[in-house]
């Protein structure tokens, strides 16, 4: 009966912790988002945005909204770069951008014209 009790605390201490290790790591993440413009101001919709964790090569991609938005609500804690492309326009490219934990970042890109 004592052997079964011990087994049973020890389970119970082992999930606690792993649960409450998870909840941790979970919440070690940041954000990266803003509006992309044209020259004159408007909204660019459909570029395509790219993070990039240039410690381990893992890319986010997406595109930007109706509103110009674009975000990465949940990247892993380290350096990034960001790239935004969109046909017409030069390429911007944005690096060492630092995720912390629960940093939130607004990187608002302005494009300009292609040559």
């Amino acid at each position: 009966m004592r052997k079964r009790r011990i087994i049973l605390l020890a389970t119970v201490f082992v999930l606690g912790f792993l649960v409450s290790s998870a909840i941790v790591w979970a919440s070690i993440t940041g954000t990266i988002s803003g509006i992309v413009t044209d020259p004159t101001g408007g909204l660019v919709v459909g570029a395509t945005v790219t993070a990039t964790n240039t410690q381990t090569g893992v890319r986010a991609l997406g595109q930007t909204d109706r509103s110009g938005f674009y975000s990465f609500p949940d990247l892993a804690v380290g350096t990034y770069d960001l790239e935004v492309e969109q046909k017409g326009f030069k390429t911007f490219r944005q690096t060492r951008i630092v995720i912390d934990a629960n940093s939130a970042i607004r990187l608002d890109v302005k494009l300009e014209l292609a040559k």
